[in-house]
């Protein structure tokens, strides 16, 4: 893998868009440096890495300043000029456009993605500073809860949110290597550029996968007369949003759910547990920012509730209701993890609704069961890291059993 690409996400802005006024001065940094009474700005012990030296551990480079960037002349003290680039597996720099509202930069990337912000300063002569903070909010994409979350990283190393570099020469790019974070989360990005460039530049990042939309309740299918022919469960406090997936997704979630209610009009309808959050990514149940959930994070898989839901002589016929249109049915564990084909087939033949399984409520039955697990064709070519699950096509009635 080439060392760029074990770099970490960064800052998303753009040029001159997003400069503030002059006299703007985000926490008297601006000052400081010219007035000289900063000590972290100012601190006579830091010296800037020498150009094309490489990397620093903490995902810096200092490289030279663009040829293409126009040179302002002495009158003026120019603003400072920066572009954010996401890097390819290949090592290739792609820019990442931004949507200008309100003077505010938007930037999308995808989580685990890797970026290079690039911030120079067009003078003739001088020296630069620049403060950089970041702050993330998960709750838009879906996660309500904010304790320990993870930061921004670079090559395994965790990235403060707020660090800054003093006398830079104006020769110089700053460049910032970032990895997004696995999870789903909006990022408020500001820099402070002093000496001879002016800042401050802000911008937002969303760490999102596009194109996920809600699935809906059933009853509010007029295609199906506003019958509740599966019901939504699963939602949790920290999680209160939790079935969003790709439209080819929640297509084939209502053909399934519609089809087994149709042979099956005198049972339970399905339940559909998690499928992604509101804006996909790693989909940390348990509030902890990690696994067990491995997938759930691109809206191509759905849980449905086993237990004295679908009862054991209409288990074969739903799942092949799916195989039908081309979605894998796999039964998981409670810790997420597939079964083995014999350990699910004793699942699959136990009638829940007979003692002891009788005498307990639902939640009880479904902390102990097992759960049906579907895997969803992938209709777009976006690379997904990590690899996204894939069915794998659907296994004979033997094999199944």
């Amino acid at each position: 893998m080439k060392p760029v690409l074990q770099a970490v996400l960064f800052l998303g802005l753009v040029t001159p868009s997003f400069s503030a006024a002059p006299e703007v001065d985000f926490d008297g940094a601006r000052n400081a440096i010219q007035m000289g009474i900063s000590a972290e700005l100012k601190n006579p012990s830091f010296q800037p890495p020498t150009p094309n030296t490489g990397i620093t551990t903490d995902g810096v480079a200092f490289v030279p300043r663009p040829e293409s960037t126009s040179l302002a002349t002495p009158a003026t003290t120019p603003i400072i000029e920066t572009k954010v680039f996401r890097i390819t597996e290949s090592g290739a720099e792609v820019e990442v456009p931004a949507e200008i509202v309100d003077g505010k930069g938007y930037l999308k990337i995808k989580p685990n993605e890797i970026i290079e912000h690039k911030i120079w300063c067009p003078s003739q002569s001088g020296v630069w500073g620049l403060c950089y903070d970041y702050k993330l909010d998960p709750k838009f994409a879906g996660h309500n809860h904010n304790t320990n979350i993870p930061p921004y990283t670079w090559n395994g190393q965790n990235i403060p949110a707020h660090r800054c570099w003093s006398n830079i020469p104006v020769a110089n790019t700053v460049v910032l290597y970032l990895r997004a974070p696995e999870f789903a989360t909006r990022a408020d990005h500001t820099a402070q550029i002093s000496g001879a460039c002016y800042g401050p530049v802000s911008s937002i990042i969303d760490t999102k996968i596009d194109g996920l939309t809600s699935l809906p309740p059933a009853w509010s299918d007029s295609l199906h007369g506003g019958v509740t022919y599966y019901n939504l469960v699963g939602d949790t406090t920290q999680h209160p949003i939790n079935h969003f997936a790709k439209p080819q997704t929640i297509d084939l979630i209502k053909e399934i759910a519609w089809q087994y209610h149709t042979e099956f009009p005198n049972a339970e309808v399905l339940n559909v547990n998690d499928i992604s959050l509101k804006w996909g990514g790693l989909f940390d149940i348990s509030g902890a920012w990690a696994m067990p959930h491995e997938f759930h994070r691109y809206g191509r898989q759905a849980d449905f509730r086993l237990s004295s839901i679908i009862p054991e002589s209409n288990r074969e016929r739903f799942k092949q209701i799916s195989c039908d249109l081309g979605v894998e049915v796999e039964l998981h564990s409670k810790d997420h993890k597939k079964l083995s084909p014999s350990d699910a087939a004793v699942w699959e033949g136990m009638d829940f609704n007979t003692p002891p399984w009788k005498f307990l409520t639902a939640e009880e039955l479904d902390a102990r069961v097992p759960h049906y697990h579907l895997v969803f064709p992938k209709y777009d070519s976006d690379v997904d890291e990590p690899t996204d699950q894939a069915p794998q096509g659907c296994p004979s009635k033997s094999a199944r059993r």
